[in-house]
């Protein structure tokens, strides 16, 4: 996560935070993922329409919670370089 929020993230020197309205992190907050309790924080907090809201996540059992509650999900692989398929998902 570190690296996704840094100026290296992109080849034009901007973090992940530039592209998206709000980023909320399990450390960040101190909840444990899969719990649904980061969920339904970041559900109410932002008032957020899951059609327009994207999870990512490299933990199955985490994307596997966001499905059930109808999230789109972004699973990259722990290391993978994302940032192209990610650009998909954010296209498609």
């Amino acid at each position: 996560m570190s690296w996704a929020r840094s100026d290296e993230f992109t080849p034009v020197g901007k973090p992940l935070d530039h592209y998206v309205d709000k980023i909320y992190t399990s450390y960040e907050l101190k909840c444990t993922k899969p719990g649904r309790e980061i969920f339904d924080h970041l559900i109410k907090d932002a008032d957020i329409d899951l059609a327009e809201t994207i999870f990512v996540d490299d933990g199955a059992a985490n994307i596997k919670t966001g499905k059930e509650i109808r999230f789109h999900t972004f699973q990259p692989e722990n290391g993978e370089d994302w940032r192209l398929k990610f650009e998909a998902v954010l296209k498609g």
